[in-house]
């Protein structure tokens, strides 16, 4: 929490914590999905 306060406002990205550790591309492919798309993609991909 005092790590958005100290944002100013700035938009904060979570990922939520994922089945498997990161370790190939196919671990950074999921956390590309999440960085990089849109707020209604990510909360989709989050749902499933």
């Amino acid at each position: 929490m005092r790590l958005r306060e100290s944002l100013a406002g700035e938009p904060v990205i979570r990922i939520p914590y994922l089945d498997t550790d990161v370790h190939d591309i196919a671990g950074l492919t999921v956390i590309n999905d999440y960085l990089f798309n849109d707020e209604e993609t990510r909360v989709e991909l989050a749902t499933k």
